[in-house]
């Protein structure tokens, strides 16, 4: 179905037409060449299913009527990527997505290479990789300042380190299973600082390890999501 389905920021209503245009409607008339009368599925990135139909065509915009709307519900246990500027944030955005990311949190390390990142482009990316692997919600992407101007975050953190006393991810979280949501912190390319692993340190952070190996950050921030799903998965059934 992700094939045919797109994605509308406004809130849809049954049998009321919408335009899709820009890069929508160039994945509908160009990419899949959809025509008059084929049916399509809209998603809104909160939650919103909607089912319609395309009822004309236009030069660059497509008329959608929708015929039936399914609401889901928001995800109970929050997943935060907290990831620090680095130079394959496009793919870590796209795959942290299609990994179940329900936010993700993008600050400049101590270490970090790449300057600001361009928000557009990665939320870009968000929604692509939402319509891809069949999400109704969107992860919502937001730029930090760097650790020692932020405040201590409300849910369980762990935070990527080969400090002597990480310990396995799965053994962290087998030991003191988090409640309500989690935040997995992964540094650049060069590492977390001192100063930033004193302040994970206040934040009474977990330091964990993911492989025995050094890990790429991008790796690793997908890595541990991937864990992350799967125990949450496991703990919740």
């Amino acid at each position: 179905m992700s094939s045919n389905r797109f994605f509308l920021n406004e809130t849809m209503h049954e049998n009321e037409t919408y335009v899709l245009k820009d890069g929508e409607f160039h994945h509908l008339h160009h990419v899949m060449r959809f025509k008059k009368g084929d049916v399509i599925y809209i998603i809104d990135g909160q939650g919103t299913l909607a089912k319609g139909y395309v009822q004309k065509i236009e030069k660059n915009l497509a008329y959608v009527t929708i015929t039936s709307l399914d609401n889901a519900h928001p995800p109970s246990f929050q997943i935060i990527l907290m990831q620090a500027y680095a130079n394959t944030l496009d793919d870590i955005v796209e795959k942290a997505t299609e990994l179940g990311a329900t936010e993700i949190w993008l600050f400049p390390g101590e270490k970090s290479e790449r300057k600001v990142p361009n928000l557009k482009r990665l939320q870009a990316k968000t929604i692509a990789a939402t319509k891809q692997c069949n999400r109704l919600f969107l992860p919502k992407i937001s730029l930090y300042p760097k650790l020692k101007s932020c405040v201590k975050p409300e849910f369980s953190l762990y935070y990527g380190s080969f400090e002597e006393k990480s310990r396995p991810l799965i053994t962290a979280w087998q030991t003191d299973p988090p409640h309500n949501g989690i935040i997995i912190a992964i540094g650049p390319e060069k590492g977390f600082s001192e100063q930033e692993v004193t302040i994970f340190h206040a934040w009474n952070g977990t330091p964990i390890r993911l492989h025995d190996n050094t890990l790429r950050t991008e790796t690793a921030s997908l890595s541990a999501l991937a864990m992350i799903s799967m125990l949450k998965a496991l703990h919740f059934s």
